[in-house]
């Protein structure tokens, strides 16, 4: 089978098809497998359509469909990305890459890629330019590389693409990903926000700073946020959405929807099967309006948060599939942060039908 466009035939595919480290610091990586699959961005799975002999193989097939990847644009215009994801874990072309690809201007490609020891399996990172280099921080990475008292740190070259490893010191952030990195206007540092810690799996709300001329880290900020955390007392993760699905399709089933009616059975069945009961779906969009005076605020697109004004004092509740973590950006009364903590804890104790437990987070 032959790809009209690329030339990638079934012989090229099988050499091809699979992800693999470098062997030097770079390697030049370059085939037509991947070139192919970074100019058309198909996913590992289309991949398989087109090869249909790979189809139950229980190998990633590489592909350049990847989040948590970085790119970074130079001034004589090629396009460095670096690393990224692609799928979860329980697909079987899960696979977190260690590699750099340059798009040239003329959309000429250069693949490489590095031993584990060089460079490790990078995604959610950031990607800061600084004169000749990238400085590459931070990481999601997998489970079992994952160091809570390190915060990574590379420099690639972007004249060779060889990258350094960086031993900095100074008060670290920690294991970080999914941050923001800003280059200061003098250049001689690396300001660190947001994002999260893989040793607590919490919000970072801090500012950290890099100074680039010791590889120094120091600590901007450490606010007096009152911050807390419910979860199940079973460690299990929770249904809300699950809840807010069926939810979805019940309001469209009232509407006439099939598909809508659908898919709020399914999900029903799901929730009693898991939670012995069926709970008050419409509850779900009563978790976080407490019953004390409050400001609701619009909700971030993009991400699972919520967030409400009391008093003039910003609350945000992130929801995840473990825990909901709560911030109050600001002081409160006592009695008014009891009520916030009570409050969620008889509603997310109904929905869940569980005992549900509260950690303050420090």
């Amino acid at each position: 089978m032959v790809d009209k466009k690329y030339g990638v035939t079934s012989t090229l595919f099988e050499e091809w098809k699979t992800p693999r480290f470098g062997t030097a610091n770079p390697s030049r990586m370059n085939n037509k497998v991947w070139e192919w699959l970074i100019m058309t961005k198909d996913a590992a799975y289309s991949a398989r359509q087109e090869f249909p002999s790979q189809k139950g193989e229980a190998h990633p097939v590489w592909c350049f469909e990847r989040y948590g990847q970085s790119v970074t644009y130079l001034d004589d215009r090629r396009a460095v990305y670096i690393g990224g994801e692609h799928e979860d874990s329980y697909d079987p072309d899960f696979h977190i890459y260690n590699d750099v690809i340059v798009i040239h201007p003329d959309k000429s490609i250069d693949i490489y890629g590095y031993p584990k020891d060089v460079f490790p399996a990078t995604d959610n990172h950031t990607a800061t330019l600084v004169g000749g280099q990238i400085i590459i921080i931070g990481n999601l990475g997998y489970v079992e590389e994952r160091m809570e008292d390190q915060t990574p740190v590379f420099s690639l070259d972007i004249e060779t693409f060889a990258i350094s490893r960086i031993e900095a010191s100074g008060d670290l952030p920690g294991w970080i990903s999914g941050h923001m990195a800003k280059l200061s206007q003098s250049g001689d540092a690396i300001t660190l926000s947001e994002g999260k810690f893989y040793n607590s799996g919490f919000e970072n709300i801090d500012a950290w700073q890099l100074h680039l001329s010791d590889w120094h880290w120091q600590r901007l900020t450490k606010k007096k946020w009152i911050r807390w955390h419910m979860r199940r007392k079973d460690g299990l993760t929770n249904h809300l959405f699950e809840v807010r699905q069926a939810v979805w399709g019940y309001d469209f089933c009232q509407k006439g929807d099939d598909y809508g009616c659908e898919m709020y059975k399914q999900f029903q069945v799901q929730l009693v099967q898991a939670l012995g009961v069926m709970p008050e779906i419409k509850d779900v969009g009563k978790l976080y309006q407490p019953g004390i005076v409050h400001e609701k605020l619009e909700n971030d697109a993009e991400n699972p948060i919520y967030a409400i004004m009391v008093d003039g004092v910003k609350v945000r509740y992130l929801e995840g599939m473990y825990a909901i973590e709560v911030t109050v950006e600001g002081q409160l009364p006592p009695d008014i942060i009891g009520h916030l903590k009570q409050d969620l804890f008889q509603k997310l104790s109904a929905l869940e039908n569980t005992e549900i437990v509260i950690k303050d987070i420090s």
